[in-house]
């Protein structure tokens, strides 16, 4: 797709700002990842089930209470937008080259109208998954409090400095060169030093800074231990950063217009730059490798079992998926009933959109797929598959689905419904599937697009676009259908379906 064909797309996909003084929330989203090494865009990488660009969108709204925000795209800009998704007060814009962080924040505020009322300014980085909405909401807290031009939200390295790649807050120290104390100086953010920068210092070399008429130093190894690192996400002043962004040089070993030089800038315009550490550094993590984005899964499974774990039983917690619509649905649900008794088993994977009552059980390996919706007392045993695809699946109170069965398309299954192993059910919405109540399904059945009326039992059966009636024999037994197909007709128990309501 050529630029012109993509930023026509990005202006149908996009929706005017909010011009009433909310925040602006502006997330990097055209990084390319070469070091993940993938065909997708870096951004479409998921956390939890979820590509990660959402996530950042979604808690940086949650978070800054804001609909505002600027969505910069780049490398296969039009995926990432339909990712996304439009809705309002969500604005695209391209990074045409990809010529660093400060580059992409101009990009994005230059389509902003400063004659207009316009918040402050929040930058985000769209990797960063498993950020929260309560750190959001705390940094912006902490901003509104400084009275200071920008603000960086930080975190704190615990392990080994040589492992730490990200780059260093240089605060100024607690006495200058000449030992003297001043208070009023120190702790405020003079810098952001990325680590390349600091390791192309000569071994000896030191680091000398002015700060408010009084002079600072730190050597290369001093530089080097700062555990307070940068985690790409920024608060600013609207008029502040729309007039410095362009002031931003490509003098660093990268030769890119790096958002992190705003901070020397300001602070040499006399305008004050502050720090928030957070006390979740998990959830500042970004990724550029597979084996960063694993852990930050890692991560986040720890943090959903964490949630889940006196609540509901949980086989295996290292091998399990419930997207985070369930979990919310579920940890809302104890609110209301004490006992929940929900079992998931080791391997099961339940998405979105999928609804769980209590008293039920999900064996090992079960995948349960969008639009499902499982009635208490439903047992679902280990190797299932429930997948409606654009349909829905029902599965009504008390019923039993045995190993390894396989429901798909439009179903509709009756209380007190037991299916035998390896039984397939098939509907669409042309023709769905509708068992009714204390249905028997036995055997290797097959089931697509028919109808079963209530109590019927059903043996090693095919059936297509069939009804099934509820026939007594003379001893007023339910007469089972047994190894039907459409060779052996058994008309008082079977008709065909022509027509589906």
């Amino acid at each position: 797709m050529s630029d012109i064909k993509i930023i026509k797309y990005l202006d149908e996909m996009s929706s005017d700002l909010n011009y009433n003084g909310d925040p602006v929330a502006i997330i990097l989203a055209a990084g390319h990842g070469k070091r993940i090494k993938s065909d997708h865009s870096k951004m479409l990488h998921k956390i939890w089930g979820e590509p990660t660009a959402i996530r950042v969108a979604r808690v940086s709204s949650n978070g800054l209470n804001t609909k505002n925000q600027i969505i910069v795209v780049g490398i296969k800009a039009g995926d990432v937008a339909h990712q996304i998704g439009k809705v309002a007060n969500r604005l695209f814009v391209l990074q045409e080259n990809q010529n660093g962080t400060g580059d992409a924040a101009r990009v994005a505020l230059d389509k902003i109208d400063e004659s207009k009322n316009i918040g402050d300014i929040y930058i985000l980085p769209g990797d960063m998954g498993i950020m929260t909405s309560d750190i959001m909401s705390q940094f912006r807290t902490a901003f509104e409090k400084s009275n200071c031009g920008m603000m960086i939200l930080t975190g704190i390295y615990s392990g080994n400095p040589s492992k730490n790649y990200y780059g260093r807050i240089v605060r100024v120290p607690k006495n200058d060169i000449n030992g003297n104390f001043i208070a009023e100086n120190h702790g405020k953010v003079f810098e952001i030093k990325e680590h390349k920068d600091i390791l192309a210092m000569e071994e000896n070399e030191k680091y000398f800074f002015d700060y408010n008429n009084s002079r600072y130093c730190y050597t290369k190894q001093e530089l080097l231990n700062i555990p307070e690192y940068n985690s790409g996400v920024y608060a600013a002043k609207f008029q502040l950063i729309s007039k410095y962004i362009h002031t931003i040089g490509t003098d660093n070993v990268q030769g890119e217009i790096y958002i992190t030089d705003l901070i020397k800038i300001f602070n040499n315009n006399n305008i004050t730059v502050q720090g928030f550490a957070t006390e979740n550094n998990n959830a500042v993590m970004g990724f550029n490798t597979k084996s960063v984005l694993n852990e930050m899964n890692n991560i986040y499974r720890n943090y959903v079992y964490n949630s889940l774990c006196d609540i509901v039983t949980i086989e295996d917690k290292n091998d399990f998926f419930l997207a985070d619509e369930v979990v919310t649905d579920i940890i809302e649900m104890s609110k209301t009933y004490n006992i929940l008794n929900i079992e998931i088993g080791k391997g099961a994977y339940i998405e979105k959109n999928v609804k769980l009552a209590r008293n039920i059980k999900i064996g090992r390996n079960t995948k349960i797929y969008s639009n499902v919706t499982i009635e208490s007392g439903v047992i679902i045993e280990d190797n299932v598959i429930l997948d409606p695809g654009e349909a829905i699946i029902f599965i009504d109170k008390d019923s039993h689905l045995k190993n390894g069965n396989i429901l798909k398309g439009d179903i509709k299954v009756g209380a007190g419904t037991k299916s035998d192993y390896g039984v397939i059910i098939e509907g669409n919405i042309q023709h769905p599937v509708r068992i009714g109540e204390n249905v028997v399904l036995k055997g290797s059945t097959n089931i697509f697009g028919s109808i079963i009326e209530n109590d019927c039992i059903i043996q090693q059966s095919v059936l297509n676009k069939n009804i099934i009636h509820r026939v007594l024999d003379p001893e007023g037994n339910i007469k089972p259908l047994v190894a039907f197909s459409s060779n052996t007709i058994n008309r008082d128990i079977v008709e065909k379906k022509e027509i589906i309501r």
